[in-house]
């Protein structure tokens, strides 16, 4: 009944997605950029910029969706630290936000002068008065050209770019730490106090908002909340999932295998549970089992309400359920796996049934000796036959032939008489009925031979013997 996690980097085999593809290209007006920075330590020198594409692609749409950006983690690891050293999504020096704006040549509050910004806090971020809002547009539309003029040196995801953090437009600048920032230390001039937010805890600190601040109006002051487009989140392996507003905190939890099978002797059955729609938020289930024609206690060990808890980020999740070798069991069985009790905003799939396959061994059965003897006076003889290897029932037929024994004057004949072995039986007996003959005065013998096994079976060595009668 252990309870594993597999790493958020799971998150592309999410059925739900769908892939935005962003092709390396120069920076336009309307373009969004992930900046990520570290404050202090590896990296310090180095800003990473990523444009992400145009803002108009999370304005619409209603489905959980993943950017193809490339392998942005083997660059992130490449400046702040990979998993041999210390990794960069567990430095809270990192940090990481996501900015863009529309409107560079329109003049004073145009509507076109729209701003995109991220933030970590669910407060959403205001709209600006003309002035402001046009002063924010002009410090991204720098911070922009400036992206086309970064590196490329030692990147693989095809729109990075990496930035000196002393050039005078980059990312570092408009942030609240940078000289760009003015006195009151806001980023870009407009959100205070950042629009950033670090890392230091895996995945579980990589999860920010994103707005839309259109230009204040008549009918939208200054001051009115701009408009949540919805969550970006940021993997340990470095893929950016965008969850439209509509789509938050909701989910459907399932069964990665609706119809597992495992063998007997398999050990534990590993049970993936997979997490689709929204992952910015933690979620929990209960797994339990339900007998078929395998029982809990005799052909695995059963769970009740056993609590199956996803963190945020997390997208899939094992639990192991112990699985009872049962030596001989004939036949395959089964149980079913059930889902319930799902937290607020997530649904459980449907329920799963597992089989348990019977693995089981041949046996080879044979007589116990090459030779049995009795005497005249006797009733009976025993015939003792044994088998090895498996320990299911099986049984196997034995019949007499003359020898110089005589069937009816000596013994009674056996013709295809079944001899069955029971469970984990390895020894089972034929008796057979002798005769008293009037003036027997020497030796005499007959055979006994094996036939027809029975399924799993096979007739060993030796598959003949001879009963003397002294």
């Amino acid at each position: 009944m252990k309870i594993t996690h597999l790493k958020s980097t799971a998150l592309l085999a999410l059925a739900s997605f769908t892939l935005l593809t962003t092709a390396a290209r120069a920076a336009h007006e309307g373009d969004l950029f992930l900046g990520v920075r570290a404050t202090s330590g590896v990296g310090s020198n180095k800003d990473y910029l990523v444009n992400i594409g145009p803002a108009s692609q999370f304005e619409t749409g209603s489905s959980v969706t993943t950017l193809n950006l490339g392998d942005i983690g083997a660059d992130l690891s490449f400046l702040f630290g990979s998993v041999a050293t210390t990794p960069w999504y567990n430095r809270a020096e990192v940090q990481w936000g996501i900015a863009g704006a529309t409107g560079f040549n329109d003049l004073g509050s145009i509507p076109g002068k729209t701003l995109y910004a991220t933030s970590v806090s669910s407060t959403p971020w205001e709209r600006k008065s003309g002035t402001a809002q046009g002063g924010t547009t002009t410090l991204i539309s720098s911070m922009t050209t400036a992206f086309d003029d970064g590196s490329t040196i030692g990147l693989v995801a095809p729109t990075a770019k990496s930035q000196d953090s002393t050039s005078i437009n980059s990312w570092v600048s408009y942030t609240s730490d940078g000289p760009n920032s003015g006195n009151a230390h806001i980023a870009f001039g407009a959100f205070n106090p950042s629009i950033e937010a670090a890392f230091g805890n895996g995945a579980a600190s990589s999860v920010l908002n994103l707005y839309q601040i259109r230009p204040a109006t008549g009918g939208s002051p200054a001051g009115t909340p701009g408009d949540l487009l919805g969550r970006l989140f940021l993997n340990n392996s470095g893929q950016l999932t965008f969850v439209p507003a509509a789509a938050i905190g909701a989910g459907t939890v399932a069964f990665t295998a609706t119809a597992p099978t495992v063998a007997e002797n398999a050990g534990p059955l590993v049970v993936t549970l997979t997490r689709t729609g929204d992952p910015t938020f933690a979620a929990t289930v209960e797994l339990s089992t339900a007998d078929d024609t395998a029982l809990a206690g005799t052909d695995y060990t059963g769970l009740t309400s056993q609590l199956v808890s996803f963190g945020v980020g997390e997208t899939q999740k094992t639990v192991n359920v112990a699985i009872t070798n049962r030596n001989g069991a004939a036949s395959d069985r089964s149980f079913a796996l059930h889902l319930a009790n799902p937290s607020a905003g997530l649904s459980a799939g449907s329920d799963a049934t597992v089989t348990i396959t019977a693995q089981i061994t041949p046996s080879v059965i044979q007589f116990g000796s090459a030779t049995f003897t009795a005497h005249e006076v006797d009733n009976t003889v025993d015939v003792t036959l044994t088998r090895t290897g498996g320990t299911s029932p099986v049984d196997v037929q034995i019949s007499t032939a003359n020898g110089t024994a005589l069937a009816g004057t000596d013994y009674t004949t056996v013709n295809n008489a079944t001899v069955s072995f029971s469970l984990n039986a390895t020894i089972a007996t034929k008796t057979i009925t002798l005769s008293h003959p009037v003036g027997n005065t020497t030796n005499k013998s007959f055979t006994v031979s094996l036939a027809n096994p029975s399924t799993n079976a096979s007739v060993g060595t030796p598959p003949t013997a001879t009963v003397t009668i002294l």
